[in-house]
């Protein structure tokens, strides 16, 4: 009697059965790499503090010297507000990812009208000119951003207040309000910060998903991700990219691993957060103030709440849904200055 012939399957269904193989082993691999942490990074300061107010404005020269170089946007180019000499306070105001130093002028220059010299420091690879030089360009220049980078660059705003005041005071939103919250961390010679939506984690899950975060798009090419079309505002980058944010987040991991088992270097704090912003995770910033205030700093906290509806970016007189008369007092009041 003949042997029974098995049913021959189909070509689509091997077809099939092939990708769902292969897309488990990739599944897979993307789990291994969520999993493996990345080398470690020496992110600790490094200092250099300018001497004096005519070698703080010489290092700044020469950034600016290098921004002509690069073909940033000229809004986007850092600025300097000075009085010629040096000041009995010096600011420094960070801006946030796909930003630039043109979020902080309208603040700044009321900031200077007070005294003070004021520092916006541009962050690298942030407010590069389009081709014909009307806007920014893509935000695909911000794959290049790396989180030494910003080490360096908080090391270099630290540096040069340090030469335009005497009594120095640095304040940034979301990115920079982590690269602020590590100038709280690390530099003993500044006097005063004022931390605003820290974007140290993901906006949402627990911080150990940001860690598989890191660890998975940190090796990966970065991907761009859309964002939406910010009609009107010339000075921000559309969208975001994936090494931009494992830039940002590796600092902020750090800045949260210290301030859980070290003093904060700066002993005058300010968090703020706003209870509308899905932006950042709010609870996040609630603990670096807890424990830079368990740490024996003096910290204050502000919380703008839900029902003022502001959007993440709170500085920006740009932003459609902003409102500056409500934010700026308060800035200025933990800044240590008069409202106007």
């Amino acid at each position: 009697m003949a042997a029974a012939s098995r049913p021959r399957r189909s070509p689509l269904r091997i077809v099939l059965l092939a990708l769902g193989g292969v897309a488990a082993v990739l599944i897979g691999l993307l789990v291994v790499l969520a999993l493996l942490p990345l080398p470690s990074l020496d992110l600790a300061a490094q200092p250099d503090p300018a001497p004096d107010y005519a070698a703080a404005v010489e290092r700044f020269d020469a950034i600016a010297a290098e921004e002509e170089r690069l073909g940033v946007f000229d809004k986007c180019r850092s600025r300097l507000l000075q009085h010629g000499e040096r000041t009995d306070v010096s600011v420094v105001l960070v801006h946030g990812l796909t930003n630039c130093p043109q979020q902080w002028v309208q603040f700044a220059e009321t900031v200077h009208a007070q005294g003070a010299n004021v520092l916006i420091l541009r962050v690298p690879h942030h407010g590069l000119a389009n081709a014909d030089g009307t806007a920014v360009g893509s935000v695909t220049n911000l794959a290049a951003l790396t989180t030494p980078e910003l080490r360096d660059y908080a090391d270099t705003a630290a540096d040069l207040a340090a030469g335009l005041g005497a009594d120095r005071r640095v304040m940034g939103l979301s990115m920079g309000g982590v690269i602020t919250s590590w100038i709280a961390q690390e530099r003993d010679d500044v006097d005063r910060a004022v931390v605003i939506a820290p974007a140290l984690t993901l906006p949402v899950g627990p911080p150990w998903l940001t860690t598989g975060f890191e660890n998975l798009f940190g090796r990966l090419p970065s991907v761009t991700l859309p964002g939406s079309d910010k009609t009107g505002i010339d000075h921000v980058y559309n969208g975001e990219t994936t090494r931009g944010l494992v830039a940002m987040y590796r600092l902020g991991s750090y800045v949260r691993a210290q301030s859980a088992s070290t003093p904060p270097a700066v002993r005058r704090i300010a968090v703020d957060w706003n209870l509308n912003d899905n932006q950042i995770d709010n609870g996040q910033a609630q603990v670096l103030a807890r424990d830079w205030a368990e740490g024996g700093a003096d910290v204050t906290v502000h919380v703008f709440p839900a029902d003022l509806g502001l959007p993440h970016d709170v500085i920006d007189p740009a932003q459609p849904t902003g409102d500056t008369a409500v934010v700026y007092p308060v800035l200025l009041e933990q800044l240590g200055f008069d409202a106007p």
